[in-house]
């Protein structure tokens, strides 16, 4: 049985109904399922390859939508999906991918949206090929803003399209309603000495409504018809 992944893609088009449907497609190198739960909890994570690898198989189904232009697909994930999110307009990683089997369809996506995304510090040394938007929480004990800010100083110095909006205060799942302020003890947690659990997570409804307020704005400028 082939793998399947659920993947939130923003397409420059919007499906003219009630409620869009989940929908499944094969990640680029199908295999046995992975029947995980809870990616978070201590051993419960995949490869890397393999969330990237879901991507570029929603970018290889896409195109057969009719609803879908495919030079203007944008892609957006949070927290450890938000790396991935920034993975697959990295200019690197897009290359590591190539070696080893893995290509997007050209053109690629078009813009990327990152949501207190996770692994900045492994991205400091490289560079966003599409434009990117970073948005996260200053108190983010989980994903560091300050890795992230590090991250896009870094990109933009090499000439990336990147921009970060930090919200003060803010934590981890900023834009999660009714999410209560707790720290979830259970989580992995590399920023925590001796690498201890726990994150922080909680609800911020002004940050919440900026950030939706910069996504529609930032993917109607890269999306929208030209």
């Amino acid at each position: 049985m082939p793998r399947h992944a659920l993947v939130a893609i923003a397409a420059s088009v919007l499906l003219a109904a009630c409620a869009t449907p989940a929908v499944s497609f094969p990640n680029a190198t199908p295999g046995a399922p992975r029947a995980i739960r809870d990616g978070c909890l201590p051993g419960s994570d995949i490869p890397g390859t393999e969330r990237f690898d879901d991507a570029v198989g929603a970018l290889r189904w896409l195109p057969a939508r009719p609803y879908v232009d495919h030079r203007r697909v944008g892609v957006m994930g949070w927290s450890n999906g938000g790396v991935f999110a920034m993975a697959v307009v990295n200019g690197p990683s897009l290359a590591r991918a190539r070696a080893r089997g893995v290509a997007l369809p050209e053109p690629g996506f078009a813009a990327s949206v990152a949501m207190c995304p996770g692994g900045c510090y492994s991205l400091v040394d490289e560079r966003a090929v599409r434009p990117l938007l970073l948005l996260i929480g200053d108190a983010d004990d989980w994903t560091l803003a300050s890795e992230c800010d590090r991250m896009v100083t870094a990109m933009r110095a090499r000439g990336a399209d990147a921009t970060i909006v930090r919200y003060a205060g803010a934590v981890h799942d900023f834009d999660v309603a009714g999410q209560a302020r707790v720290v979830l003890p259970a989580v992995e947690n590399r920023n925590r000495p001796g690498g201890c659990r726990g994150a922080t997570v909680g609800y911020d409804a002004a940050a919440d409504g900026d950030a939706r307020r910069r996504v529609e704005v930032f993917f109607r400028r890269h999306l929208g018809p030209r």
